[in-house]
């Protein structure tokens, strides 16, 4: 860059020491051979080039009227020999190639408008009028003729904060006037005069920031946008103006904080749909996010997560908040205990039992068949009395078959050792599922969601927020597949309006609620039952919170020192945990404490059961056997 400035400043000196030694006569300072008129009260090639080498810019940008040509076009030589990008534009009124130009830079540039001052007023207009935000351009804007003050009064009416801007203005006597912008405690953009003389002589002024100063934010008055979310808001009445009062909340504790440390007041409004807002696929932004975005608000509190979309809009600050999304259900409740009875051993367990019952008594009916073939003297035993003892011992009743044979007898015994094995495994499991009992299955992570909608479950998450987008958006993976589990027929099961209605539906039915951890817990603290929630124990898709100002605000460094002093000192951990001090302390169990529970009927029920199945399986025995009879 300096090597530019020296080769420009090269060219220049070689030029007017030329033209110098040309005449005999010496002209006056800040004179051309060029524009044989008084150079006074008109810009000139040497002003330009003098302006251009003090810019220290790389791309530069004319726009001129026709009355400049020959002075834009006496810069082009000098310029061609260095490396800069050079691109005139003429003054049109519909200002169409200037639009396009402003939103196709990508690239910082100097913008020089050389213009009478209605046009000049008029391109400003435009550009507010259209909401351009022209990336990285650096104004300079040259006003000869006409009545300076009243030229710059009427172009601060267009300015907004955060546009880079220099007035110079040069007077009947040849000189400069520089003017550079501050902002005013109501958040306009004010001129000042900074410097009067050669362009040499105000150069020390020429170095200053071209964006629109503060006065430390002392007195600034700032508009906030907030939504209402405890712990983080709480909203009071309204005041007669229309801004709405702050209660209470660590981040209202954080607001006033910072104004304090930056000097300013505040007023807080809220968004008409009370939403905290994203992009939309329109291009439309919604929230207080959009209010933002459209410059109705300064900036924005209520733990607003920093995402794609809403930086393409807005300018956060730094994350000074950090939690990740999980899920919230109801504590698992305890599993039916009709068919506790059955629940020591699994279906296909029992039906190996049951087969083996009904196999071991014709077995042992077929022994004694075949020992009465060879000895007709030994007692025979009917397949009626051989089943029923088998049952017998298999529900620990005793036996009373009696036999002289000891194939018979060996038969027995390993049939007794069977017996008590599943006697003694069936009798210790079911005092440990009536003693222990069992319960649903947790839902702990994202793959767990499948099997929990297949039970009942409904997945849900709040609407019109970032926890949406993120499975929204998603076009494959576990984000993907979550977002096929919501209910999109009916949205009202699905998607709720905010974290208190999710959390108490999550503790009162089937429901389980993505929510972040922060809003999980501070929800279920407050509704006194952290204990009736179940929070799953995988975490996922961690999320930054900052504070969202308009995009070029110039007082967003000023919050980001004021933020990471706040982190660093660990304060706002302090704030939020002064909140839930002010909640009543939750009744919870002493240490140590025991509880030996009595049995009750739901222990036994399925006893009942059993006896309730057998009765009416004898009634229907007994008037089958009745009817048999009469037949």
């Amino acid at each position: 860059m300096r090597l530019i400035t020296f080769l420009i400043q090269l060219v220049l000196v070689v030029k007017v020491y030329a033209f110098r030694n040309s005449r005999t006569q010496k002209l006056p300072d800040y004179q051309d051979n060029d524009f044989p008129n008084d150079t006074r009260s008109t810009v000139t090639t040497y002003d330009m080039l003098t302006i251009i080498s003090n810019s220290g810019q790389q791309f530069l940008h004319i726009v001129y009227e026709q009355e400049y040509e020959e002075t834009v076009a006496g810069i082009t030589q000098p310029l061609s020999s260095v490396s800069i990008g050079l691109m005139t534009l003429r003054y049109d009124g519909q200002l169409r190639r200037l639009t396009q130009m402003l939103e196709s830079m990508r690239h910082p540039s100097f913008l020089v408008l050389l213009c009478s001052p209605v046009h000049m007023v008029h391109i400003f207009r435009t550009i507010t009028e259209n909401k351009i935000r022209p990336f990285g351009v650096t104004w300079l804007a040259v006003l000869v003729g006409g009545d300076a003050e009243v030229t710059v009064s009427r172009l601060e009416r267009f300015i907004l904060e955060g546009t880079r801007i220099r007035i110079l203005a040069k007077d009947s006597e040849g000189l400069f006037h520089l003017f550079l912008p501050q902002v005013d405690t109501y958040g306009f953009v004010r001129f000042h005069k900074r410097g009067k003389g050669s362009l040499q002589e105000i150069g020390h002024f020429w170095k200053q920031d071209a964006i629109p100063q503060h006065y430390s934010l002392s007195g600034r008055r700032m508009k906030v946008a907030c939504k209402e979310v405890w712990p983080v808001v709480i909203t009071g009445g309204t005041n007669p103006d229309g801004s709405v009062q702050l209660v209470s909340g660590f981040e209202v504790v954080l607001l006033e904080t910072l104004s304090s440390y930056l000097n300013f007041t505040y007023s807080a409004v809220v968004s008409p749909d009370n939403a905290w807002g994203n992009l939309q696929s329109d291009g439309t932004v919604t929230g207080i996010v959009g209010m933002v975005a459209r410059r109705e608000a300064d900036f924005a509190i209520s733990t607003v997560t920093i995402t794609e979309g809403r930086e393409s809009v807005t300018d956060f600050t730094l994350p000074y908040y950090f939690t990740a999304l999980g899920l919230a259900s109801r504590v698992p409740r305890i599993k039916n205990r009709a068919v506790a009875v059955l629940s020591p051993f699994t279906p296909q367990v029992w039906l190996y039992i049951t087969i083996t019952i009904l196999l071991m008594g014709p077995i042992v009916y077929a022994h004694s068949y075949l020992m009465n073939k060879s000895l007709p003297a030994a007692a025979m035993l009917s397949l009626q009395w051989s089943s029923f003892n088998m049952f017998r011992n298999i529900v620990a009743q005793g036996n009373f078959i009696q036999t002289i044979f000891w194939s018979q007898r060996c038969i027995l015994f390993f049939w007794y050792c069977y017996c008590l094995v599943i006697s003694a495994l069936y009798s210790g499991m079911l005092t440990a599922v009536l003693a222990i009992p069992s319960y649903e299955t947790p839902i702990n992570s994202l793959e767990d969601l499948p099997r929990a909608v297949k039970d009942g479950f409904v997945v849900g998450v709040m609407r019109d927020t970032s926890n949406e987008d993120v499975f929204k958006v998603a076009t494959g993976g576990i984000f993907k597949q979550t977002w096929e589990l919501f209910d999109h027929k009916d949205r009202s099961r699905s998607f709720v309006a905010g974290p208190e209605i999710g959390m108490r539906r999550a503790m009162t039915e089937k429901f389980v609620f993505i929510i972040s951890e922060a809003f999980s817990t501070s929800v279920a603290r407050r509704m006194g039952a952290s204990r009736k929630f179940h929070f799953g124990r995988e975490k996922f898709l961690p999320l930054r919170i900052g504070l969202p100002c308009w995009t070029g605000a110039p007082y967003l460094e000023s919050f980001n020192l004021a933020l990471l002093r706040v982190v660093e000192g660990g304060l706002l951990s302090k704030w939020e945990e002064d909140e839930y001090r002010k909640l009543p302390e939750e009744r919870t169990s002493k240490d140590g404490e025991t509880n030996t529970v009595a049995i009750t009927i739901v222990h036994i029920q399925a006893a009942f059961y059993v006896l309730l199945l057998g009765i009416c399986v004898a009634v229907a025995v007994l008037v089958i056997e009745n009817v048999w009879n009469t037949v």
